[in-house]
């Protein structure tokens, strides 16, 4: 790769992770995923997202995400909704799968791109999405680490099933990526009333 094309992807990783990550020193700590076992429930129904990452970027109004089996077997359509700044709803689509079939980890794939697994359900490939803590009903802790030369690049969403969730279940979230070392003051609460 030449040097311009390096800084060119450089720049595109800083910029996407000013807007919806947090760049820290050194390489990326180790984080262990919840078992793979959960993904039949997980990989089902609506999340919301309450809070997030956002680096120098905002905090959304109303995300949410929501999972279905694809009609491949071992690949999921996601379909993510917010709304803008400017109060239009905005929908992307996308697949999701498991990293590494058949892996023990709940470590996945996921491209907003419809069909962009298809045909690759059993290949392995870049995980972008480790689930840390889950409690079915309740909260799950999302994260992502890329490593570069001296720094990293993190991002963390808190998902919650439904979309005002009580205190405790935040604290409960929150206390799982706190206990991990994970930083939770760069989290930014989205905007879930009014939708």
């Amino acid at each position: 790769m030449s040097r311009k094309a390096a800084y060119g992807v450089l720049v595109t990783v800083l910029s996407w992770s000013i807007a919806s990550a947090v760049i820290l020193p050194f390489g990326c700590p180790t984080q262990a995923s919840v078992n793979s076992n959960v993904l039949s429930t997980y990989l089902t129904g609506t999340w919301y997202e309450y809070s997030r990452y956002t680096g120098f970027g905002k905090a959304y109004q109303c995300p949410s995400e929501a999972y279905k089996p694809a009609a491949t077997a071992g690949l999921y359509d996601v379909t993510r909704t917010w709304i803008s700044g400017s109060g239009d709803a905005t929908t992307v689509k996308g697949q999701m799968k498991q990293a590494v079939p058949g892996g023990p980890e709940a470590v996945l794939s996921l491209l907003f791109s419809e069909a962009a697994y298809e045909g690759q359900q059993n290949a392995i490939t870049k995980a972008n999405y480790h689930i840390l803590a889950y409690e079915v009903s309740n909260y799950a802790v999302v994260w992502d680490c890329i490593s570069f030369f001296f720094f990293h690049i993190q991002t963390l969403r808190i998902l919650t099933r439904v979309r005002v969730p009580a205190d405790e279940v935040v604290a409960a979230a929150y206390k799982q990526a706190n206990d991990r070392g994970i930083k939770t003051n760069f989290l930014r609460k989205n905007q879930q009333t009014n939708c």
